[in-house]
């Protein structure tokens, strides 16, 4: 297994000042998306390196994580993934887009990351479009179903993969972006869209699934 690392100063202007608001949500009561209805906080798995010579079409298909699809993890909370033993670890990301690199301090290339939300929604809500975007490739599972892979090398492009005619039950949902990076930059990002087209705002990030 290889990983490229290239530790940037500027990654630690970000890493402080990413440090420095995730206190400032911690204390918050209630965490809900954007305005535009982006998710800015997640749980964060990763970096879990490729094996040598696999591509990162192949990896972002292929489990990694036993029952990926069914990942219900808590902050803290440690998983081994092919001979590494990684923490689940909360993170809120300034800009809608998560950007890995930014969050892990150095610029990492040929590795798979997780993030994984628990959306609590007040009220069934029908005919909900998902729509995401990664760099390089992503899989995308919702309430334990796969709706969404993207299998070509790429940058980002906000809310390029879509899933639509999906249900947010009422209570917790559970919605899992995996991104792929082969090199360059690694970055996420996923919203919730009604059927008239507006950005859903309503819902709140939880914890605990």
């Amino acid at each position: 297994m290889t990983m490229m690392r290239m530790i940037q100063p500027f990654y630690l202007i970000g890493a402080l000042t990413f440090l420095i608001i995730n206190a400032v949500i911690a204390q918050s009561d209630e965490v809900t998306p954007d305005s535009d209805g982006y998710i800015h906080h997640w749980l964060m798995l990763g970096p879990i390196p490729l094996e040598a010579g696999e591509t990162g079409a192949e990896a972002v298909q292929f489990n990694v994580i036993r029952r990926e699809s069914m990942l219900q993890p808590s902050e803290g909370e440690t998983q081994t993934v092919a001979g590494y033993e990684l923490t689940w670890q909360k993170h809120y990301s300034e800009s809608e887009v998560f950007d890995f690199n930014i969050i892990l301090e150095d610029r990492i290339e040929n590795a798979i990351g997780y993030l994984v939300a628990y959306v609590e929604s007040p009220k069934e809500i029908r005919n909900v479009t998902l729509l995401a975007g990664g760099n390089d490739q992503t899989r995308v599972y919702f309430n334990g179903e796969e709706v969404s892979t993207s299998t070509e090398p790429r940058a980002l492009t906000k809310d390029s993969d879509m899933a639509s005619g999906l249900t947010l039950k009422q209570g917790i949902n559970t919605v899992i972006l995996k991104v792929v990076n082969e090199v360059g930059n690694w970055q996420g990002c996923l919203r919730f869209m009604d059927e008239g087209g507006q950005p859903i705002t309503e819902i709140v990030l939880k914890d605990e699934g």
